[in-house]
């Protein structure tokens, strides 16, 4: 490389031997086409309640990730598995873009329906009659938000009896008949719970006491929250009875 003179007057120039100087070329860009990273992702559950946190999880680790949620919390991620939950019902487009070290990208987008009832709080799936049969046995159960409880099923092995909503003192709240010839029964109510606070379900006759062994206390849904058996007025840690599939709206 030569380095030009000009100088100041006349109109000689001279020739001035330089060191080289070396510029890297810009790189080529690097051709994407079918080379696109998978920007597919999975969620569980796949049909949320409200406030009912949902985890989102990228296919393919290792990449850079830019997910949305629409009126979600949060409203948007970088993570590889975000978890969201979402205060009110209805469908959401819920995108992710993904980019890698080529800074190639793809987008994909699933919509999540997020239901206005909490998924319910299943139970067991058998009961055993006791023997003998205990007056007022049932579960003990605390809202995690004020929320209502408007259904759950009653083993009452097809006898009439009344479904009693205590509070922690005993004190009835709410009541329900049931008739007999139904094995298992299908309550529809429309029961108000506080949060935080403790509430006893139970059937009030002894004679149709059901139980079984108990999964790990508690059992928790999104809103509602299953803390222990009751039986005799005391706390049952080791047996559940009678009730199942408890749902509570919104």
């Amino acid at each position: 490389m030569c380095l030009v003179v000009l100088a100041a007057c006349g109109n000689v120039s001279k020739q001035k031997p330089d060191a080289a100087v070396i510029v890297d070329a810009p790189p080529d860009a690097f051709d994407c086409t079918g080379h696109e990273p998978d920007g597919s992702f999975t969620f569980a559950p796949m049909v949320p309640g409200l406030h009912e946190v949902t985890t989102f999880t990228a296919t393919t680790p290792g990449l850079s990730y830019a997910w949305t949620f629409p009126s979600g919390s949060p409203g948007a991620s970088a993570a590889l598995a975000p978890m969201v939950s979402w205060a009110n019902a209805g469908q959401y487009n819920v995108s992710l873009s993904v980019s890698d070290g080529n800074h190639c990208m793809a987008t994909t987008s699933q919509m999540v329906q997020v239901e206005s009832c909490a998924p319910a709080i299943p139970g067991p799936a058998a009961f055993d009659q006791m023997t003998g049969g205990h007056a007022n046995a049932g579960i003990a159960i605390v809202p995690s938000r004020a929320t209502t409880l408007t259904s759950f099923t009653v083993m009452n092995q097809s006898m009439a009896d009344t479904i009693n909503l205590t509070d922690s003192a005993g004190t009835i709240l709410q009541t329900l008949a049931i008739p007999a010839g139904t094995p298992a029964y299908q309550a529809v109510v429309s029961w108000p719970l506080a949060s935080g606070t403790t509430y006893h379900l139970v059937t009030q006759l002894p004679s149709n006491g059901r139980w079984t062994s108990a999964p790990p206390y508690p059992v928790a849904g999104s809103s509602l929250s299953v803390t222990a058996g009751w039986m005799d007025g005391a706390s049952q840690t080791a047996y559940w009875f009678s009730f199942l599939n408890l749902v509570t709206c919104p």
